[in-house]
């Protein structure tokens, strides 16, 4: 059988509906699962195609048994409620899709634009999806006519016949890259290690991740439609100006990234939008205040990363080889530098980039090093941070004779020979179990007896077997320890050679009740290795020469123009598990003033000297966009504005995806393909 994703893009829909009915019966017990672990998987990811993409396949293939089904599971389950406005949709494309094959084989002509005023509805992106998807299965055939398609009959007459295959076109020639040289000195920095223990730090609450908020409900809505082309909401904006711009006047759709500049806005190209015009890989522009474009130009390097502070003076970008090149607001390049030339060694891929307001200085990050270097070329400071939550075992359960037995050491194969023994890879975690000696203390009875007792608890309680079959199951004991600990294949140890790991790193911590007194489960990670942190992003300030830091643990650090640290902001990322994986990595700094913006994959936390003020739900792909007196959170079609200390204004909607958005004198200017609208009194300039 053809797996769901091949026959479902294929139009085998009967095919597909077949595979996900047999995955509706695995439901129940997915979600018997991840309520006994909610860390062990993503329930977003495993369940919503089953939802999503499943049920339009059931609609598709006309199983309304199937979608019955899918709509008993749902609503019985209180894991999927946020998704169940999928049903709902799926049974609005069960009652179109007769529609739309009654009205292709009527007598009168069809067009794909008249569609949905044919069949009752208003929703002409369910419309078109539905006309796709009913194309691949050869339910029905288009024609081009116009600039829209008309709808005929599999079998009509007037479907012209398909054109020959083409040749292949010939391949490209390769451009051949420019000899960048290096504008660095010889002389490096020394590397000095990051002192943390006596920095003040700002304890944040932890960052939630997407799924996270999808299953609290609290996910913002992506695109809400409006009815118009542009609507103000929640605030009392005068309706805007919109006005349909000629072609010429129309914006690049590649240009969609925003950067507030010093005397108005950049635009870059959007490092999605390979490849670019002209044998350049990206482009630029530059508005001013009034809201004219001063320049636009191409640049010779790529922008897989790029970076302005807002209100700066200068754009850097590091291309897909790894040259880092600096323009100035009228696009005028500055420098250009390889890192792979660089006296550190930089050959990392996409390293995290920044420039300084004035252009004086650049940071970038390599592993778990930041090196600042000037303008000129000289290395100014080179840092490194090790993990703060790592710890020493001696000092994590210190040297007494009550230190937990972690099982058998990590074996020398389970690290690939590939990876450099610099790198530390992440062991298997161990799960350890341990009591608390003060509850129900002295126990009645023998304090032997009692402590294999509710040893034996804890092994079944484990294990999921009954309290006889401990001792069978455990015969590689004669006596079962209070401590115990479990390893890779899950065989629990109790040796009296135990392994002490020079590192320790505790990941989650908590307490339950058992009828023999309380029970302490925590969960590490150990390695004899040096544990190794990981750079995400860096920045610097838009108002003082301080810069930032996020590094791998979920911890953002503040280090000042000699590079030293001057305080933290600890607790993003929590105790489960690496940013990295748990979607709470730290991908925007923002410091304005008085007022610090940190944003992760799925929250904007705001502070105003150091104090939190308010912590905003963001979608993964809506970008902060600073402004004098506040900020906006962009997305595809809406613009929400903020306060600076995050107080919520008001919303933009916009009916297509937003090309553009800049200042023009005291309006907002905000242009899709084809329209532009300009709102007046919005606060935020």
């Amino acid at each position: 059988m053809k797996p769901f994703y091949i026959a479902f893009h294929e139009g085998h829909f009967e095919i597909a509906a077949e595979t996900i009915r047999k995955n509706l019966e695995l439901l129940s017990p997915l979600l018997r699962r991840h309520r006994q672990n909610p860390r062990a998987f993503s329930l977003e990811r495993l369940v919503l195609p089953v939802i999503k993409q499943g049920g339009l396949a059931l609609a598709l293939a006309n199983d309304d048994d199937g979608l019955a089904q899918m709509r008993r599971i749902v609503e019985s389950e209180p894991e999927l409620q946020p998704w169940s406005h999928h049903l709902d949709r799926h049974d609005l494309s069960r009652r179109f899709i007769p529609r739309i094959e009654d009205r292709i084989h009527a007598s009168t002509p069809c067009l794909q634009t008249e569609l949905k005023c044919s069949i009752g509805t208003t929703d002409g992106r369910l419309v078109a999806h539905l006309v796709l998807y009913l194309e691949k299965a050869g339910r029905l055939a288009r024609v081009r006519s116009g600039r829209t398609w008309r709808l005929l009959p599999p079998d009509s007459p007037e479907i012209p016949p398909a054109d020959p295959q083409p040749e292949p076109p010939a391949k490209p020639i390769p451009r051949a890259r420019p000899r960048v040289p290096s504008h660095r000195t010889d002389r490096t920095a020394p590397l000095r290690p990051v002192e943390l223990s006596s920095l003040p730090r700002i304890a944040l609450p932890k960052a939630l991740a997407k799924w996270e908020l999808v299953e609290k409900g609290r996910l913002p809505d992506d695109c809400p439609v409006p009815p118009t082309s542009f609507e103000g909401r929640d605030a009392d904006w005068r309706s805007p100006s919109v006005e349909r711009m000629s072609p010429a006047l129309r914006p690049d759709p590649s240009i969609r990234r925003f950067f507030p500049s010093k005397s108005g806005v950049v635009m870059t190209t959007d490092k999605r939008r390979w490849p670019h015009f002209g044998g350049n890989e990206a482009s630029a522009l530059h508005y001013d205040s009034n809201g004219q474009i001063s320049v636009k130009n191409t640049l010779q390097h790529g922008l897989l990363r790029a970076y302005l502070p807002p209100f700066g003076t200068a754009l850097i970008g590091v291309s897909l080889d790894g040259v880092v090149h600096a323009h100035n607001e009228i696009l005028t390049p500055i420098f250009a530098t390889p890192l792979s030339d660089a006296p550190e060694n930089a050959t990392i891929f996409d390293p995290p980039i920044a420039i300084s307001p004035e252009a004086d200085r650049y940071l970038f990050a390599l592993g778990d090093r930041v090196h600042c270097v000037g303008r000129n070329g000289d290395a100014l400071w080179s840092r490194q941070f090790p993990d703060a939550r790592w710890f020493h075992a001696a000092d994590y359960y210190g040297t007494g004779s009550n230190q937990p037995d972690l099982g058998p050491p990590p074996r020398a194969e389970s690290r690939p020979p590939s990876v450099s023994p610099t790198i530390r890879m992440a062991e298997p975690r161990r799960t350890i179990y341990g009591w608390h000696p003060t509850d129900d203390w002295p126990p009645d009875g023998s304090p032997d007896e009692f402590e294999a007792k509710r040893a034996r608890w804890l092994m079944a309680r484990h294990f999921g077997i009954p309290e006889a079959a401990v001792d069978e199951y455990a015969a590689f004991s004669a006596a079962l320890p209070a401590d115990l600990s479990v390893d890779e294949s899950g065989t629990p140890h109790a040796s009296e050679d135990a392994w002490r790991p020079r590192f320790v790193r505790e990941l989650s911590r908590r307490q339950e009740a058992s009828p023999y007194g309380t029970c302490e489960i925590r969960e590490v990670e150990a390695t004899d290795s040096p544990p190794m942190t990981y750079i995400h992003e860096v920045a610097f300030s838009s108002t003082c020469g301080t810069a930032f830091v996020a590094t791998s643990e979920g911890a953002v650090w503040a280090l000042d123009d000699a590079g030293d640290a001057v305080r933290a902001y600890v607790g993003l990322g929590g105790p489960l598990g690496p940013p990295c994986i748990t979607g709470r990595r730290t991908r925007r700094i923002v410091h304005l003033d008085d007022h610090l913006y940190l944003m992760t994959e799925a929250q904007l936390f705001v502070l105003a000297r150091d104090e939190l003020q308010v912590v905003l739900d963001v979608l993964p792909r809506e970008e902060i966009y600073n402004t004098p007196n506040g900020f906006g959170l962009l997305s595809e079609r809406r613009v929400r504005w903020y306060g600076r200390d995050g107080t919520y204004l008001g919303t933009i909607l916009a009916k297509h995806p937003i090309r553009r958005l800049y200042r023009a004198g005291t309006e907002t200017v905000i242009e899709t393909r084809t329209e532009r609208a300009v709102f007046c009194d919005v606060p935020v300039w």
